[in-house]
């Protein structure tokens, strides 16, 4: 029963961080679009993912 309580604030975190998860996915598209049109260097994009992904993991 308990164990059955614990999964609800986690419930509660996983759908009022979605929106977070997808303006950081639309972001980070946006980032990678632009890229291809300007070509240039990946390690800026990788950059970018890895400090997005950071953020969210806070």
């Amino acid at each position: 029963m308990l164990n059955g309580l614990m999964a609800v604030p986690n419930l509660i975190g996983l759908i009022g961080l979605s929106g977070v998860v997808v303006f950081e996915s639309k972001r980070i598209i946006d980032k990678i679009k632009q890229e291809k049109k300007g070509e240039k260097h990946l390690g800026v994009v990788l950059i970018a993912l890895f400090y997005s992904f950071a953020f969210l993991l806070k």
